[in-house]
């Protein structure tokens, strides 16, 4: 999926809408809409169709 520290977690926090840490101290800013096929997708149906469940790891 991606190196250590390139945002994966941060993508799918953003896509479920969870808070996001600000590093300078300030709020976090984020703009934009969800497609899905292409078709822009309110955020209630997109709640509805999604779920993203965290894992730890275990060694």
């Amino acid at each position: 999926m991606g190196p250590s520290g390139c945002g994966k977690t941060t993508l799918l926090n953003f896509l479920a809408s969870r808070p996001l840490p600000s590093s300078s101290g300030g709020g976090t800013t984020t703009s934009g809409s969800v497609l899905i096929n292409g078709q822009p997708t309110p955020t209630s149906t997109f709640r509805e169709i999604t779920r993203f469940v965290e894992g730890i790891d275990i060694e």
